[in-house]
């Protein structure tokens, strides 16, 4: 018995390395959950599901509080970024909050595009007439033979085709590759929609081109050649909320401000009265900082490009439609004249802004940019020529002259 103990060893040795490798080949335990095994129907409940529709798995600890600075103050026509902010919060289902923050409160106008580009915030409103230096391509819709288009605002599919006719430029490659200069990104274009005017302080009148003469005018940026032109003396510095004490001390003869602005600075009481002549929009992009944009996930990208396309333009054109009323009907009731330009004269303020015109054409030819003037321009003049045919004008644009 003895002799044979290494054989009984061995035999032991192979039954327990036979019982090891086949507990190994038998699959692993189901995964349990509170101590029982998980159901198919369990595992299927476990499975994780976007909580906005292309969120990505990880993304929903991502949440995104922005600032916004915008120039004006909460007036009408801003209800546009309200419903903005409100809209994105609750697509988003509160990963993305805009806060915006109203009358130059995070910087002064000329500002804003340099501490946003910075990083300071994240979004900003500018006007291209600001920063003609650093976007000069985009300089033209703010030229005023090229925006003194019908005198029809009573028919809201007007108010689409502006919209269409400022935002689709802002957005163009090259209008991106200026605005790009401040590590900015054009988003969308708040466009206001009811026509600039002409406002005068005390005793001053405009029937004619003559009544320009000697008139100290608000035009900054490329306008101060129009005034120029027109006989008048450009005050480029004068800012549209300082118009109320420009116009009290004299310092200011002439303003060009968007119409809410008599509602909101109590303009009545110290001017004479408004040339209503929609020689201007209110072309005010709104950019974000190119690096945030850049860490934004892409279905909060998404989810903005939804409202720009889509419900921020029916929102914005209704609202203003409304707004415009307002205006009107508070412009009646303070008792300021109404200018009526005499036959011709029109004609003459337009052929003078071709002044702003040839400066703004040969400074984008000495730095230059004159191929990508062309290219800009002509689409412009397209965009311009198919709004003129969708109304039923007559008018026809060239690349040369209005």
């Amino acid at each position: 018995m003895r002799k044979n103990w290494w054989l009984y060893l061995v035999v032991v040795v192979l039954c327990v390395v036979g019982l090891i490798a086949s507990g190994c080949a038998k699959p692993a335990p189901e995964e349990e959950k509170d101590g029982l095994p998980i159901t198919p129907e369990e595992e299927e409940e476990e499975k994780w599901v976007p909580l906005v529709a292309g969120m990505k798995e990880g993304e929903e600890d991502l949440y995104f509080n922005w600032q916004c600075g915008i120039t004006s103050r909460d007036v009408p026509g801003s209800q546009y970024y309200r419903f903005w902010a409100e809209e994105i919060e609750k697509r988003s289902k509160g990963r993305m909050k805009l806060t915006i923050q109203w009358g130059g409160t995070l910087g002064r106008r000329p500002e804003l595009p340099f501490l946003a580009g910075a990083g300071v915030f994240e979004l900003c409103q500018y006007s291209t007439l600001y920063f003609h230096r650093e976007t000069p391509i985009d300089v033209i819709l703010n030229m005023p033979f090229f925006s003194s288009w019908t005198d029809d605002w009573e028919r809201k599919e007007v108010w689409r085709q502006i919209h269409e006719l400022c935002t689709l430029p802002t957005l163009h490659p090259i209008a991106q590759k200026d605005v790009g200069t401040m590590n900015l990104r054009n988003l969308f274009q708040f466009t206001q929609y009811a026509p600039y005017m002409f406002y005068t302080r005390k005793g001053k009148v405009l029937d004619e081109m003559s009544d320009w003469e000697g008139m100290l005018m608000r035009a900054p940026g490329y306008l101060a050649s129009w005034a120029r032109a027109m006989g008048a003396i450009p005050v480029s510095s004068a800012q549209v909320p300082n118009a109320y004490e420009a116009f009290l001390k004299g310092m200011l003869d002439i303003t060009l401000v968007p119409p809410a602005s008599i509602m909101t600075m109590d303009l009545p009481e110290v001017m004479e009265g408004i040339l209503w002549w929609g020689t201007n929009r209110g072309q005010f992009p709104t950019a974000v900082n190119l690096d945030a944009w850049e860490r934004l996930p892409q279905y909060l990208k998404d989810l903005n490009q939804d409202l720009f396309d889509g419900d921020m333009i029916d929102f914005d054109i209704d609202a203003n439609w409304e707004d415009f009323a307002n205006i009107k009907a508070f412009i009646n009731e303070s008792g300021v004249t109404y200018f009526e330009l005499k036959p011709g004269e029109q004609e003459k303020i337009e052929a003078a802004a071709l002044a702003s015109y040839v400066e703004w054409e040969e400074h984008c030819t000495a730095i230059g940019r004159y191929a990508e003037w062309k290219e800009y321009f002509e689409y412009c003049i397209a965009l311009r020529n198919q709004w003129s045919k969708d109304l039923g004008e007559s008018v026809e644009w060239d690349i040369y002259l209005p």
